[in-house]
């Protein structure tokens, strides 16, 4: 902890204040002001500033923090570290701050939420892989994230060819041929709804495979994050 007084400068503060910060440690004297403190640690080594952000930027903002009576964040530290500071206003005007080393839950949440993550991933992989229906889905890029066997099957494309990254142009320029595209799009329409900027209307569409005559229900719609998710359904026998 340390306390620094109504006149914003320190007034005392123990062995563990900035522990973690080694080049703050002769700076942490009676009379250093707040500012130079917040600017201390915005240029300190052990800092890990986030993705974009300067010193000056860093410096910036904990002081507008500052303002506040009472302010709780976490600190990334070099090396995987991660404090939290804990702010508070004294009933004179001062300020104390409390700083706690959450190193240890930090990385037990992440390790957790990465469980949960790969657990939900099993989930919708195993689903895919059990419905009739044959799904792709797309990035904002219009990139191919992930498909169902059954996608290729309908499309009568080898599996071999869906692989992550794809484009949805080289989807298309693959099925030119094999099949007809039916309803109020064409492919050069379906092209242009895949790259057009969110929100997108969902988009339903025919597919005539060739040769076959198999054919096929198509909705495409918009999914959060701008990309979008293609599924396919047989419906021959219907028709």
């Amino acid at each position: 902890f340390a306390l620094f007084g109504p006149d914003e400068r320190l007034v005392l503060c123990n062995a563990r204040f900035c522990v973690d910060m080694p080049d703050l440690r002769p700076l942490l004297q009676p009379g250093l002001s707040f500012a130079a403190y917040v600017d201390a640690v915005s240029r300190s080594p052990d800092l890990a500033l986030p993705e974009g952000d300067s010193p000056e930027a860093w410096r910036q903002h904990r002081l507008e923090r500052h303002r506040e009576r009472h302010v709780l964040f976490n600190v990334r530290l070099a090396r995987d570290r991660w404090m939290q500071v804990g702010e508070h206003r004294t009933h004179d005007g001062g300020t104390v701050i409390l700083q706690t080393d959450v190193t240890d839950i930090v990385r037990a949440e992440r390790a957790e939420r990465g469980k949960l993550l790969d657990d939900q991933a099993r989930l919708v992989r195993a689903t895919l892989d059990h419905i009739s229906q044959g799904v792709a889905i797309f990035g904002p890029d219009a990139r191919m994230l992930g498909w169902n066997d059954r996608a290729a099957e309908l499309l009568a494309l080898p599996l071999a060819e869906f692989r992550p990254g794809l484009p949805f142009d080289d989807l298309l320029a693959r099925l030119r041929g094999r099949v007809v595209l039916t309803g109020a799009t064409g492919a050069g329409g379906l092209r242009d709804w895949a790259l057009a900027p969110p929100p997108r209307p969902a988009l339903r569409f025919g597919l005539i495979r060739t040769g076959p005559g198999t054919v096929l229900d198509a909705f495409a719609r918009q999914m959060p994050g701008g990309g979008f998710v293609l599924s396919l359904t047989d419906v021959t026998a219907e028709r």
